[in-house]
C-alpha cells in the first residue's frame, strides 16, 4: 500500500465530485488555432497543445464558456518585463549571444520562437486584460504558465514569462494579488520579478531538493524589501501525493485569505507533478489532484487566472487540465473519454482518471512540521499592501 492510499486517497475525488459549484460564473477560454499550433512547436512539448484542447472539445467544455481570441502580444507589451537586448537576440539571433541569454540547452531556438514568445504572452495578457474589464470571473490560458523565465534570459524550457506579463496587467486594477503554482518545481522566475514587492504574495508549492531544477526555493527565501513574507515557499520531497498536497494547501491558502485579502488570483496548474511523467519530477499525484484545487480555489469567489505550465506526459496533461476546465465551469464530466481525433493517446483503458503510482511519500510524516514552519513566515494580518 502506498502513502496516498494510506491516507484514504485522493481517487476518491473522481468525476461526480466535479460540477457541483455554481455554473453561473463567467469563465473565459483563451483559445485560437495559430496559438495552438505555436505552442506545439515547443521542442520540450511538441504536440501537447493540440492534445490537451481536443480533449477539451470533446467533452463539450467550450460550449459552456466564453471564447476569447488571444491576441498577440506587441513589443513594448513584453518590454513591460522583458530585457530589450534578450528579446533583440530572440528576433535576430547571434551565436555569440546565445548562451548569454539562455538559448541554448534546454532552452534551444526553434522555428517560429518569436510568434511562440508573442502569442503565449498575449494569451495570458489578453487574459488578463477580460478579468481587469470584468468580462469574465475566470480566464483559462492552458498555453501559458512559463514561470522559469526572467527577464533577460531563458530558463527552464520557458522563453517568455506571461505570467509576470499578465501580472502587470492585473495590476491596472487589482492591488493585492496571489500567485499559486503547484508545478513541480520551483517559480524562480516568477518569485524573483515580484521579490521586493508586497503588492504580489507568490506562493509555491514544489519540490527543492540537492541538484533537483531550478535549485531555489528554501522556506528561508521570503521576499526581500517591502516584499519581505511575501514569497511564500513550500519545499517538498519526492513522491508527494494528493492528500498530503491539499492537507498542506487548505490551512497555508486559509491562513493568506485571512491575513493578506487578495483581490485576484493566479493559478499555475504545471501538471509534471502527476505520476508517470516522464522527466521524473519524482511526484505522486493522480489527474484529479489539481482540478480538486480548482474546484476550492473558484470557491473564493474572486477573479481568478488559470495557466498551464510544465508536464511531459501529455496525456495527462490534458487529463488534469480538461477535468480542471470542468471544475473551473462546474461540470461533471464522464470518466470514459469520448471519441475524437486522439483517442488512442489514452490506452489501454481511455479514461480521464489516471491513478497515482506505488511510491513513498516521504512528505507525509511531515505536514503538520511543513505547515507551522510556512504560517511562521506569513506576515501579520492587515499588513500595508504597498
Amino acid at each position: 500500500m502506498n502513502g496516498c492510499e494510506e491516507q484514504g486517497g485522493s481517487k476518491a475525488a473522481t468525476s461526480k465530485d466535479f460540477g457541483h459549484q455554481s455554473k453561473h460564473r463567467r469563465v473565459g477560454y483563451l483559445f485560437s488555432q495559430e496559438l495552438m499550433n505555436a505552442a506545439d512547436l515547443l521542442p520540450a512539448n511538441v504536440g501537447r497543445s493540440n492534445l490537451v484542447h481536443s480533449l477539451i472539445h470533446a467533452y463539450g467544455l467550450p460550449g459552456d464558456m466564453i471564447p476569447i481570441n488571444p491576441r498577440p502580444a506587441t513589443l513594448d507589451q513584453l518590454l513591460a518585463f522583458h530585457d530589450s537586448g534578450y528579446l533583440d537576440c530572440i528576433a535576430s539571433p547571434t551565436p555569440q549571444h546565445l548562451e548569454e541569454y539562455g538559448l541554448e540547452h534546454d532552452c534551444p531556438l526553434f522555428p517560429s520562437l518569436p510568434t511562440y514568445c508573442s502569442l503565449v504572452a498575449g494569451a495570458s495578457i489578453t487574459a488578463a486584460q477580460q478579468l481587469v474589464a470584468g468580462a469574465v470571473d475566470i480566464a483559462l490560458n492552458w498555453d501559458g504558465g512559463r514561470h522559469h523565465a526572467h527577464r533577460d534570459r531563458a530558463s527552464g524550457f520557458c522563453y517568455v514569462n506571461d505570467i509576470v506579463l499578465a501580472i502587470l496587467e492585473l495590476q491596472k486594477r487589482y492591488t493585492q494579488i496571489l500567485y499559486i503554482d503547484f508545478d513541480v518545481h520551483h517559480c524562480d522566475g516568477v518569485e524573483s520579478a515580484f521579490l521586493y514587492t508586497k503588492r504580489v504574495m507568490t506562493l509555491s508549492f514544489h519540490r527543492c531538493e540537492s541538484a533537483f531544477f531550478p535549485g531555489t526555493g528554501t522556506e528561508f527565501d521570503a521576499g526581500r524589501g517591502k516584499g519581505g513574507n511575501h514569497a511564500i515557499n513550500v519545499p517538498l520531497r519526492k513522491g508527494l501525493c494528493g492528500p498530503s498536497l491539499l492537507q498542506l494547501f487548505h490551512p497555508i491558502s486559509k491562513a493568506i485569505l485571512a491575513r493578506l485579502k487578495p483581490d485576484c488570483i493566479v493559478l499555475q496548474l504545471g501538471a509534471d507533478g502527476v505520476s508517470g511523467d516522464p522527466l521524473d519530477g519524482g511526484w505522486n499525484l493522480d489527474t484529479h489532484v489539481l482540478p480538486s484545487v480548482v474546484t476550492e480555489v473558484v470557491s473564493w469567489a474572486k477573479p481568478t487566472l488559470i495557466l498551464g505550465g510544465g508536464g511531459y506526459h501529455h496525456a495527462n496533461c490534458a487529463r488534469t487540465w480538461t477535468l480542471a476546465t470542468a471544475s473551473a465551469i462546474g461540470r461533471t464530466i464522464e470518466d470514459e473519454i469520448p471519441d475524437h481525433d486522439h483517442l488512442t493517446m489514452y490506452t489501454p483503458d481511455f479514461l480521464i482518471s489516471a491513478p497515482s503510482g506505488n511510491m513513498v511519500d516521504e512528505n507525509k510524516p511531515r505536514l503538520s512540521e511543513i505547515v507551522e514552519r510556512v504560517l511562521a513566515v506569513l506576515p501579520p494580518a492587515n499588513s500595508e499592501a504597498i
